[in-house]
């Protein structure tokens, strides 16, 4: 099941030029390991994200991850 991306994050802060490409975009799943040190979010989108743009979500996910899971997740794609 597909879900928009603020509603499956909706405390997230981000930039407004990241804001208006996240408007356009789906959440497929999202999955973590056992000892929730890494989180994968599967996204879809209908236009092209830049890397710089992804590796700003990054940041912004794994500040959102610790308040959720109470632990620094690892972010090892950079």
């Amino acid at each position: 099941m597909e879900k928009d991306f603020f509603d499956v994050f909706p405390s997230l802060k981000v930039k407004k030029e990241l804001e208006e490409l996240l408007d356009m975009v789906f959440v497929t799943r999202v999955s973590c390991n056992p000892s929730r040190t890494h989180i994968w979010v599967y996204i879809k989108s209908e236009r092209w994200i830049h890397k710089k743009h992804i590796f700003e979500l990054e940041e912004g996910h794994t500040a959102l991850m610790v308040e959720y899971l109470g632990e620094e997740v690892v972010n090892d794609e950079q």
